[in-house]
């Protein structure tokens, strides 16, 4: 069976049964808040402020601290209270969360609109490495080429009689014959 539970006010004289409970369960919030910290809670009590103190026959046994004037930015870097609206109006946190799902849609699509114009750069890029290849292997080909070319042009430019007869058939044939064994990949 558990013992009775009193609920009053805090007075000063509760400091000392308090300070032994807080001190067996952590040095922590002396070491944060000083030696007398609950005294200064309890004498501080106000129309905003309240202590209340929880007594088993004489002694007391645990203590709440009440107030309106609360430091929510220090809550929230402290605590995670997303899952209690933090601490806002629920229409409000709602339009909140609204927001931030729209903000990261956004993202998303920033994102992948960014990806999209990535990709087509790199094809243009490609593209453009792939024209620059084709030509140096044209080159390169028609290099290897480069005696019998000039030999045919030489034929041609050398015989002003021939050199009258020239048309753009015969240019054509001669071009493609020097071309015959030549392959785009």
């Amino acid at each position: 069976m558990l013992p009775f539970i009193e609920v009053r006010r805090a007075q000063q004289e509760d400091h000392d049964d308090l300070a032994d409970v807080f001190n067996n369960q952590s040095e922590t919030v002396t070491e944060a808040y000083g030696e007398y910290f609950l005294a200064e809670l309890i004498a501080a009590q106000s129309d905003s402020n309240k202590a209340l103190v929880a007594q088993v026959k004489d002694k007391a046994v645990g203590l709440m601290g009440l107030t309106n004037e609360v430091d929510t930015k220090l809550l929230h870097q402290c605590f995670e209270l997303d899952q209690y609206d933090n601490l806002l109006k629920p229409d409000f946190m709602d339009a909140i969360r609204k927001r931030r799902e729209y903000l990261i849609w956004q993202e998303q699509v920033t994102a992948e609109e960014e990806r999209i114009q990535f990709l087509k750069e790199m094809k243009q890029e490609t593209m453009r490495c792939n024209i620059v290849a084709q030509r140096i292997t044209l080159q390169e080909y028609l290099i290897e080429k480069y005696e019998e070319i000039t030999k045919d042009i030489e034929e041609w430019t050398g015989d002003d009689e021939k050199i009258k007869t020239l048309d753009r058939k015969t240019v054509d044939e001669m071009i493609d014959q020097w071309l015959e064994g030549f392959k785009l990949t």
